[in-house]
């Protein structure tokens, strides 16, 4: 169940702002297996980056997906 929610509030962050990686995800711990998971189920991709001198990967729903996103973990934006 945590999980379900874990994952509901990177969806909602990931359609606020585009630029998301783990280490801007302050309020859930190890915010990456739930990226992971949510790339598993083909909701989420991700791209290596930038985040000053260190390197990130950013992650994104693609705009196909947006709707099956919200439906699925039932995002009201």
């Amino acid at each position: 169940m945590i999980s379900h929610t874990h994952k509901k509030r990177l969806i909602e962050e990931m359609l606020q702002r585009n630029d998301v990686t783990c280490c801007t995800v302050t309020h859930i711990a190890n915010a990456n297996q739930y990226f992971c998971e949510l790339e598993k189920e083909g909701l989420c991709k991700s791209e290596w980056g930038k985040l000053g001198k260190s390197r990130v990967k950013w992650r994104f729903i693609p705009l196909h997906k947006v709707d099956k996103a919200k439906e699925l973990y039932k995002v009201a934006q």
